[in-house]
């Protein structure tokens, strides 16, 4: 069951709060930016997750190094940021 929360087109269920498709809904311009970030960041987690068997095998160099982290480590958190990030994007969808 739904309760509502604050607000009459605010939903909460199952733990998540969602707006209802009405006066608070979110503008179609938004969701299309939030789509277009998401399809970025999905194209960007491609990339590095192609790069990182590639750098292991060394045919490619690592570029982003950060001190005290190896750069393995710091490609693969690169994919998963964008990962998440596209996740985010297509959230809700």
């Amino acid at each position: 069951a739904q309760g509502l929360v604050g607000h009459r087109n605010i939903v909460r269920g199952n733990g998540a709060i969602a707006f209802r498709k009405g006066k608070m809904a979110m503008p179609n311009s938004l969701k299309n930016l939030r789509v277009k970030i998401g399809t970025v960041a999905a194209i960007a987690a491609a990339l590095f997750i192609l790069w990182l068997p590639l750098g292991i095998l060394n045919l490619v160099p690592f570029i982003l190094t950060i001190p005290g982290e190896s750069a393995l480590r710091s490609h693969a958190g690169l994919a998963v940021g964008s990962l998440m990030i596209a996740a985010w994007g297509y959230w809700g969808r």
